[in-house]
């Protein structure tokens, strides 16, 4: 099935105009603008349609006049735009109008008058304007439209004038000073100051002005010509100066005056401190500080007479402290000017104490402990291990025991001083006794040794020896920490110097006493070892060496005894199967 038919649409724009505005500000010349347009442009950043440009822009004002010219708060300004669908959109800105006057319109007139008289002021002709009225001060005197205003009495004149295509200005001001007539001897200006005060700047200088030397004010336009012989001082002025001033008018006439000047300087110094740190010599105790270390910078425009501390030496109490300092700064005027600075006090030492000792000491032994130094000094106390130790002031300290030690003393004329600390080790000594075997001895655990025969030092120097001879042995042993003891004696008889050998053979010895050659014979099947005789007198000293031997066989020796010293000899022999065979023989002279 077919249909045909027709359908209307209808075809509608709902979307408002896009708008963004600014804020607009001018510079309205109010001598030759009394209006002002304002425009679209002014006043609108961006502007936009969805069907197209062709829009109604209305802005409301849309033109202002003098009174929106002179006000001082920002004008809003209402913009609305309308497209072709009937959508509108509002905006609000603000104008900000500052007014400016090209031109200023003179007053002209004596500045001066004599009471009872009249003086005439004019109005110039710099622009084309009409007179609105005239003012003295902030009063309305006159409506008149005149552009000549005749006045008597002193005050501040102007005229309000409204330019042809302006906005209303005021024209310059003038200020008239009315006084009594000074007669044919009189002076046309007002009593001049018979002191006048000067005080100087911060450069050192003062300058007079004219209205300064006169009780009252001078109008600016009174026609006189007023020159000083000296208008200009400095710090060398200081005190009292007489001044002339020449005052001449316009047809020539002269006056001369006096003026006592009195220049003053009233600004005190300029000071500013810095913080210092010093090293203070415990040595010599004491250190000087002058002012200049602290200062930063100082000025003063006539310059510093005086600069002084409070604390011009300081002493042993104030090292590692932080002290105040306190600043004195005065000018040739007197002017003070005080600040404070913090001096930081630190120590050194010239000529240092020094402790010398040993590393370490063996427990029961004495050693010292030493202060020198270049400069003298007494002690004031000893310590051990930080706790102090009676009775010694003393430059040397005999110590029985190792710890840390160290000296409080103090330098003449200086300070206490803490000397540097001393560790002393503490050793033990060596322990232990002789070890005894048979014919050997052992010194107890050690580092070094030396041994000892009946007080005498032996050439054996090891912890074992091996005894051939009786008597007292002893030995020194030192350990590792350098500490010696002696131990002994242990007595060594013809049985340890034997040791394990058995003495089961009989000797036969004849003649007995002897004087000279003795025999020496086996009794039995035995044999002696060839060469193994020995005689040892009675403190056991081998003796063998003086006594001759005459004839030797395994079973028999003859020897020669005049070689020794009467008394009581002990002979020893060894048998080939490790026997010993021993005897006695008594000899005689």
């Amino acid at each position: 099935m077919k249909w045909d038919g027709v359908v209307r649409v209808t075809v509608i724009d709902d979307l408002p105009p896009k708008l963004e505005v600014k804020s607009f500000g001018t510079i309205i010349d109010i001598v030759s603008n009394k209006t002002f347009e304002l425009k679209p442009e002014y006043f609108i950043s961006s502007l936009s349609d969805n069907c197209g440009e062709d829009l109604d822009i209305k802005m409301v004002p849309d033109l202002i006049g003098c009174g929106d010219i002179n006000s001082i708060v920002p004008i809003e300004v209402h913009i609305r735009v309308e497209d072709k669908s009937g959508n509108v959109t509002e905006a609000t800105s603000l104008l900000t109008v500052d007014a400016t006057e090209s031109k200023k319109v003179s007053l002209d007139g004596p500045s001066t008058g004599v009471i009872g008289e009249e003086v005439k002021l004019e109005l110039g002709s710099e622009f084309p304007y009409t007179v609105l009225g005239w003012y003295k001060g902030d009063d309305l005197i006159s409506s008149s439209d005149s552009k000549i205003l005749t006045v008597t009495s002193s005050g501040k004149y102007v005229a309000e004038l409204l330019p042809v295509n302006g906005c209303p200005v005021f024209s310059q001001p003038k200020e008239i000073v009315f006084s009594e007539d000074p007669g044919p001897d009189g002076k046309p200006y007002p009593p001049v100051k018979e002191k006048l005060e000067l005080a100087l700047n911060e450069d050192g200088l003062a300058e007079i002005a004219v209205n300064d030397i006169f009780q009252e004010t001078l109008p600016e336009d009174s026609g006189l010509t007023i020159s000083f012989d000296k208008n200009l001082f400095n710090c060398e002025d200081i005190g009292e100066n007489t001044i002339v001033v020449l005052i001449r008018d316009s047809q020539g006439n002269e006056w001369e005056e006096t003026i006592v000047v009195k220049v003053e300087d009233n600004l005190p110094p300029i000071l500013e401190t810095k913080n210092i740190e010093v090293e203070m010599d415990v040595v010599i105790g004491r250190i000087e500080l002058k002012p200049d270390m602290f200062i930063s910078s100082i000025s003063d425009n006539c310059g510093v007479k005086n600069l002084t501390i409070d604390k011009p030496v300081l002493e042993c109490e104030s090292l590692g402290k932080e002290i105040t300092v306190e600043l004195r700064a005065e000018d040739f005027s007197g002017n003070v000017t005080e600040k404070t600075a913090i001096v930081s006090v630190k120590s050194t030492v010239s000529q240092p104490v020094t402790i010398e000792g040993p590393e370490s000491i063996c427990i029961g032994e004495k050693s010292e402990i030493e202060l020198t130094s270049e400069a003298g000094f007494e002690v004031v106390r000893w310590r051990r291990n930080g706790n102090e130790i009676a009775g010694q002031t003393g430059k040397t300290l005999e110590i029985e025991e190792g710890g840390v030690y160290h000296a409080v003393i103090r330098y003449e004329g200086g300070c206490l001083f803490e000397t540097a600390k001393l560790e002393v080790a503490s050793n033990e000594l060596p322990e232990g006794e002789i070890g005894v075997e048979g014919n050997e001895l052992t010194a107890p655990e050690g580092d070094q040794y030396q041994w000892f025969y009946n007080g005498e030092e032996m050439e054996q120097t090891t912890q074992s020896i091996e005894v051939h001879k009786m008597g007292e042995y002893k030995v020194e042993v030192t350990n590792e920490g350098g500490c010696s003891q002696l131990f002994g004696p242990v007595e060594m008889t013809i049985s340890g110097i034997l040791g394990s050998k058995t003495i089961s053979k009989e000797l036969k010895i004849y003649p007995n006493p002897v004087s000279s050659e003795v025999i020496l014979e086996v009794v039995g099947d035995e044999e002696f070892e060839n060469g193994s005789w020995k005689i040892y007198d009675s403190n056991g000293k081998d003796v063998s060496a003086v006594i001759r031997l005459n004839s030797e066989s395994p079973t028999r020796i003859g020897l020669d005894a005049s070689g020794i010293a009467a008394g009581t000899y002990l002979v020893l022999i060894k048998g080939k199967d490790q026997e010993v065979f021993l005897g006695r023989i008594v000899k005689i002279k």
